[in-house]
């Protein structure tokens, strides 16, 4: 797996992190807390993050336009050490090897410009990390749109969602039909909703969910990185609310959620002793759906920081 290095400057360390690429095997990374009992500047407990990713190109495609971005950020300074959590998916598309290059280029784009940035905002601004997200993702829409072909009459593209923490508050921001799922005390729900054509038939009544399964534009999208010029393009960007102990953030491709129900997606993680496991299980999930598309899954389990310090491994019945 190519190493991931992002962007350092002198108030920042990179504490590890990968940029997944097509046909990866799973892979679990273990992102520990500083120990039990110390603070963050807003005086929630650390925690830590179990984090495990896989993307596969799927049973029909030959080639694996997602990518996938885990990556762990530590700010050094006066006030402590401060650390973020940066994790997204990105579904490319643009035919032939362009899809595969607008998601990777979008989350190389994502990854430097939080790295540069993020330590310049007080933990607990969250007006100012909604600012952070909406600025990474305008950036990163400019760079895939400056890199798009002008002789060519297909556009390059990507779909993106981003789940990042800034203490114990998670922030999720997107653009397209990739999706966000947080699971909390045995029931799963969306932390973001589709910018897609089917969902905007669901939402003024025009269409059932499972109609929309089955609709035959259910994988055209309304809102996409690089698809259009800066002046008009407006990220989705959210406060979640804080992360509790053994809650699971989930990010997707819609090569799973695309033909995975959502109560099928819940069934499979709390039924996983761990984060690794469970993701193992949903891209088995997907498999036997048929996998038309690319699957792409990141699951992180939030776990207390001295389980983490530790290396204990999660178990679903803790959840």
């Amino acid at each position: 797996m190519p190493a991931f290095a992002a962007t350092v400057g002198p108030r920042y360390r990179s504490a590890g992190g990968c940029l997944v690429r097509p046909r990866d095997p799973i892979e679990t990374e273990p992102v520990p807390s500083v120990p039990s009992g110390q603070r963050t500047s807003q005086g929630s407990d650390r925690f830590g993050l179990r984090v495990a990713h896989v993307s596969d190109r799927g049973s029909k495609r030959t080639n694996n336009e997602d990518a996938v971005l885990v990556l762990r950020l530590i700010r050094d300074g006066g006030g402590g050490t401060v650390d973020s959590r940066l994790l997204a998916v990105a579904d490319g598309m643009g035919g032939m090897e362009r899809g595969e290059i607008a998601s990777h280029l979008a989350l190389t784009a994502l990854s430097s410009y939080v790295a540069d940035r993020f330590g310049d905002v007080p933990e607990d601004d969250v007006p100012g990390q909604i600012e952070l997200l909406t600025n990474a993702l305008a950036a990163v829409n400019e760079r895939v749109h400056a890199s798009q072909d002008p002789r060519s009459a297909s556009k390059m593209g990507s779909t993106i969602v981003v789940a990042y923490t800034a203490g114990s508050a998670l922030f999720v921001a997107h653009a397209g039909d990739s999706r966000c799922y947080l699971l909390r005390d045995g029931g799963i729900q969306r932390a973001t909703r589709d910018d897609s054509l089917v969902q905007a038939l669901i939402d003024a009544g025009q269409l059932t969910e499972a109609e929309a399964a089955v609709h035959p534009q259910r994988n055209r999208i309304s809102k996409g990185i690089g698809l259009v010029p800066p002046d008009r393009f407006q990220p989705t960007v959210r406060h979640v609310g804080d992360v509790n102990d053994y809650d699971y953030v989930l990010l997707s491709s819609d090569g799973l959620h695309g033909v995975v129900k959502d109560d099928e997606i819940a069934r499979a993680v709390y039924g996983s002793r761990n984060a690794a496991s469970a993701a193992k299980a949903l891209l088995a999930l997907a498999i036997q759906a048929g996998a038309p598309d690319n699957v792409s899954v990141i699951l992180a389990r939030v776990v207390p920081g001295e389980s983490a310090a530790k290396g204990t491994p999660p178990r679903a019945t803790e959840t």
